[in-house]
């Protein structure tokens, strides 16, 4: 009797423990699990700001890129640094973090000059005379206009029951940007006067009689039907892929023609060739061969490398629920222009470029191209490691 009643008791102690021992490694399991949430939540809200930073750089400095343009070059701090300034804060108002809309302190907007050469620090320094760049500061912390801490959910009980946060982004007009031969393929281009604020709503590149968008021959003077058809299909023939492509989907093509590589462009040095309303002979099939643009759609969807790329979620648009393999990620020229937005016809100067994200082409009788339209300016590859034009649109650098 004495060793059965000992072993009860052993058995008895040792539930205990285990009892205890789950307790403690369920309010362990139940810490992380509330950390990982206030974590995330954080992570969340420094995307968010860094996002409105990015965005409030880029069109302060736009602006700037701007005043030199209407001011012959000239820039007079007294008055211009407001109108830069209203810019950046405009952006704050018009974004959330954390479900608020953001002020932007005055302080926060700095206007300066940025340095290429990366071995110098630091690269921006405030400067009031011939600016080039612009430097925005965002915060939800307890300063002055610091939009307040973010609450927290779970780790109050450890007496952090607010975070501060803050994110920074420069932007500069670092020197004419440059898009090498090749990486143009839609024969279509933007107005500036889409940027920053006329970009968010989707574009359909059809009669664009006054949509701030047109079509262009690139830089020939004078292209046929035949001719433009062939840059087109071209422009597939030109990819290592391209001709088995082609003879898998079109084998009885009439003939494939040579390949193109689309001409490399320096912004506010190139000049492409508008031609006012749709170029309706690339959407139109030719016997056995296929409506050109119909075909580079299909064939660069899947070839655009679009896996790392962050789709804008712009309403009304949300392209986080596309198929990557259904849309397409393509660059496009952006042309200078004043407002109001006119059919760009003729020779225009190219100022920029832009992504674009096709989701669809309309053939006959629409004859059209869905787009979305990124709203940050893409630079493949800017200058300003010293002297030389300033470029005329914006581009992030830090």
């Amino acid at each position: 009797m004495k060793h059965r009643h000992a072993r009860y008791l052993v058995l008895t102690n040792s539930r205990g423990a285990t009892l205890v021992l789950v307790a403690i490694l369920m309010a362990v399991l139940i810490g992380f699990a509330a950390l990982a949430i206030d974590i995330g939540y954080v992570a969340t809200t420094r995307n968010e700001l860094q996002n409105i930073s990015d965005a409030a750089a880029l069109a302060a400095t736009g602006k700037l890129g701007e005043i030199y343009l209407e001011n012959d070059g000239l820039y007079n701090h007294d008055t211009d640094h407001t109108l830069i300034e209203a810019i950046a804060i405009e952006v704050g108002q018009k974004n959330q973090a954390a479900g608020l809309s953001i002020v932007i302190a005055d302080s926060d907007i700095e206007i300066g000059s940025w340095n290429g050469d990366s071995g110098v620090s630091p690269r921006f320094t405030s400067n009031t005379v011939d600016p080039d760049a612009v430097r925005v500061t965002v915060r939800r912390d307890d300063s002055l206009n610091g939009n307040g801490n973010i609450a927290t959910f779970f780790a109050r009980v450890f007496g952090n029951d607010s975070v501060a946060i803050m994110a920074d982004a420069v932007a500069a007009l670092t020197g004419p940007a440059v898009i090498d031969p090749g990486v143009l393929k839609l024969p279509v281009g933007l107005s500036e006067n889409q940027f920053p604020n006329n970009c968010k709503e989707p574009i359909t590149f059809g009669d664009t009689l006054d949509s701030c968008a047109g079509w262009h021959i690139f830089d020939e003077d004078k292209v046929n039907a035949n001719d433009l058809d062939a840059m087109i299909v071209g422009m597939i023939v030109a990819h290592p892929d391209g001709l088995a492509w082609l003879e898998t989907n079109y084998p009885d093509m009439n003939k494939i023609p040579a390949g193109y590589d689309s001409p490399g462009v320096t912004s506010g040095e190139t000049i492409f060739n508008f031609q006012g309303g749709t170029i309706a002979s690339l959407f139109n099939s030719n016997g056995k061969n296929p409506a050109p643009i119909v075909a580079l759609f299909d064939f660069w969807k899947e070839r655009d490398d679009d896996e790392e790329y962050n789709f804008p979620d712009q309403a009304p648009f949300n392209l986080a629920e596309f198929d990557r393999n259904d849309v397409w990620v393509a660059t496009v020229p952006v042309y200078a222009e004043t407002l109001p937005c006119k059919n760009p016809t003729g020779e225009i100067l190219i100022v920029g470029q832009a992504d674009i994200i096709v989701t669809q082409i309309n053939g006959p009788p629409e004859k059209s191209i869905d787009a979305v339209i990124d709203c940050n300016y893409k630079a493949l590859r800017g200058g300003g490691a010293g002297g030389g034009t300033k470029g005329l649109l914006p581009n992030l650098v830090e």
